[in-house]
Formats: structure tokens, C-alpha cells, sequence
């Protein structure tokens, strides 16, 4: 998706109430990749310091992550309902037990989104937009901007 277009899809997509589209909007706001997200556990997020460290278990390059959160996703991990028996961030329930996404969620909720004839973005893709807006718009460095 052209970054341009990134504020309309966000309107759209806040208007969505489902665990999926709170997850792929945290997935869009932190550039972060599917399996980071919905693995995400709340021990790894530092909400008073607005910070959230994956491990290095769940990183492509198998080094520990430190991202840096901006106001909205601190606000938006702190409106997601919290379960006793997970300390998942993202989580469905199935027979009243809370699970983890699928790798397929956010994804299937693009699906739904776009009309029959749009193409569908990909979760994946966002990482994209975010390096085109940060390259485009910003002055950062190149090396920050990809180790972002």
C-alpha cells in the first residue's frame, strides 16, 4: 500500500472491533513483522517507558528488538482486554481458553476489507510502506530507518 493512502485505510480499519484488527494495526504502527505481533506477550512490553523488547527467539536475525512505541500503540495496548489464563497480547478464544492468533488473521481481515476487485495488501507489505514513507518524508538515516 502507498503510504499515502495509509491514513484512509487506519480510519477504516480502527472502525473494526476484532482482536485481528487491533493486532494489525499494532503491526502497522511498530513495522513489525506477523510472527513478532501475534507472539507478542504483555512481560515484554514496557508501557510506562514505551518500549517493547521481542526476544531474539521470535526475530528473523535471532537478536533481541527493542521498538519503540509511539503514544497511539501505548494507548491501544492499553484499551486490549487482558485474559487471566495468557499473558498473550493478541489472543482469540476458542472454548472460552485464549490462543494465539493465527499467522493468518490479519491477513484474512485484508481480505475482507478490499472490494472484490482491489487488490489485496499484504501484512508483510506495511513493512514495506513504512521504509517508503520513512525514506520519503523523514530525515533519518538509511541505516536507521532499516534497523527500524
Amino acid at each position: 500500500m502507498a503510504w499515502a493512502d495509509l491514513p484512509a485505510f487506519m480510519v477504516e480499519l480502527r472502525a473494526k472491533t476484532s482482536t485481528s484488527a487491533r493486532a494489525l494495526e499494532f503491526t502497522i504502527m511498530s513495522a513489525c513483522r506477523t510472527v513478532e505481533v501475534i507472539g507478542a506477550r504483555w512481560p515484554e512490553i514496557d508501557l510506562d517507558g514505551a518500549t517493547w523488547t521481542i526476544p531474539k527467539e521470535r526475530m528473523k536475525a535471532k537478536v533481541e528488538h527493542r521498538v519503540a512505541l509511539s503514544p497511539a500503540a501505548v494507548e491501544l495496548l492499553r484499551a486490549l482486554p487482558r485474559h487471566a489464563d495468557t499473558d498473550l497480547v493478541f489472543y482469540t478464544l476458542k472454548a472460552d481458553k485464549p490462543r494465539a492468533l493465527s499467522n493468518m488473521a490479519m491477513l484474512e481481515l485484508l481480505r475482507g476489507m478490499r472490494a472484490e476487485d482491489d487488490p489485496v495488501p499484504t501484512v508483510h507489505g506495511f513493512r514495506s510502506t513504512f521504509r517508503d514513507w520513512a525514506g520519503e518524508t523523514t530525515a533519518h538515516p538509511r541505516e536507521v530507518v532499516e534497523h527500524a
